[in-house]
């Protein structure tokens, strides 16, 4: 994929075909010869102008994942609709997923090839990456409780099977935000934590992300501070992209956990000892000013939605104020 003025897109395909066997699949842009539409990795990226004349683009994820995904699960679109896409786990339901039956061979085969597909449209459907995290979980030795979680995800998506980010036009360039959010102890089974992460330039979201930390927390401030390292390490990397194709930018990291930015403002570990050394180096990153902390209202947090089940009306709230958009079956 090449951005650039039609003479520097001209040289460089000359330059690829002197050295390699390849075609040009398309050449979007706004001129009137130039493609609307384009089709990447099977996903669908249109170009269109808004009333006020503005270029939007129109990205919309693979929807072959969806169609695959009701295969394997023996449903049709809209067939016994699922208003959310994973139901909350409470403690009273452990017993019940400890004692859950484990899959026999063809079975397990099947669960870790659907989940793998879920996993692949969840890259571009922040609606199911919480959903789709806990699936994963259950990849290596899979019981019929992760197949009924499995199936309560097919009937989401059967209902939902439409999805896209809307882009609008933007010029700034030189702000990344990275928000984030953690979702203290929310596994029941081992009690690790969820970060939940959303990475924008300017307006526009690049990277969003629902993870099981790796380290065991003891507080609440100590989960979003872990959720807050990785958020800052995404955000360097886009910052250093961005340094390599001549864009300076500042990096914005928020958080609702006035605990985890407080912790990031100080050096050394104070009284929380048993933190891994590994960690502070945010610490040293918020001294030189590398990046701002930020605070931000637990209501007004983005990354919310990515650590925990959330109902379709708040995840739709939420995400659609950055773009994203859910269509429902027809």
């Amino acid at each position: 994929m090449v951005l650039a003025d039609q003479d520097a897109i001209d040289k460089m395909d000359a330059l690829l075909k002197g050295k390699y066997t390849c075609k040009k699949m398309h050449n979007l842009g706004p001129e009137q010869s130039d493609d609307k539409e384009a089709a990447f990795l099977n996903r669908r990226i249109v170009l269109q102008t808004d009333e006020r004349g503005k270029t939007v683009i129109d990205y919309l994820p693979d929807p072959r994942r969806v169609e695959l995904i009701l295969k394997e699960m023996g449903l049709k679109v809209c067939d016994k609709p699922a208003p959310s896409p994973a139901t909350k786990k409470k403690h009273e339901d452990l017993e019940r997923i400890l004692k859950s039956k484990p899959l026999d061979a063809g079975q397990a085969k099947r669960y870790r090839s659907t989940t793998m597909r879920a996993a692949y449209l969840a890259q571009d459907r922040p609606d199911i990456a919480e959903p789709v995290k806990s699936l994963a979980q259950g990849m290596s030795k899979p019981t019929d409780e992760n197949v009924s979680d499995l199936k309560r995800l097919a009937r989401y998506l059967a209902c939902r099977p439409r999805a896209g980010w809307k882009f609008d036009e933007q010029r700034d360039l030189s702000k990344v935000t990275s928000t984030v959010d953690s979702d203290f102890a929310g596994d029941i089974k081992n009690r690790k934590s969820t970060t939940g992460q959303i990475l924008r330039l300017g307006k526009h979201v690049v990277k969003t992300s629902s993870n099981l930390q790796s380290t065991v927390s003891l507080s609440s401030g100590e989960s979003e501070y872990y959720g807050m390292v990785k958020g800052a390490a995404s955000a360097l990397g886009l910052q250093a992209l961005l340094a390599d194709w001549g864009i300076e930018a500042t990096i914005t990291l928020e958080s609702d956990s006035s605990a985890a930015r407080a912790f990031a403002s100080r050096r050394g570990l104070g009284r929380l000892r048993h933190v891994q050394t590994r960690y502070l180096w945010l610490q040293e990153r918020a001294k030189r000013n590398h990046l701002k902390l930020k605070a931000v209202k637990g209501k007004s947090n983005y990354a919310d939605v990515l650590t925990k089940v959330t109902t379709v009306a708040r995840s739709s709230e939420v995400l659609g104020r950055l773009g994203f958009w859910t269509g429902l079956a027809t």
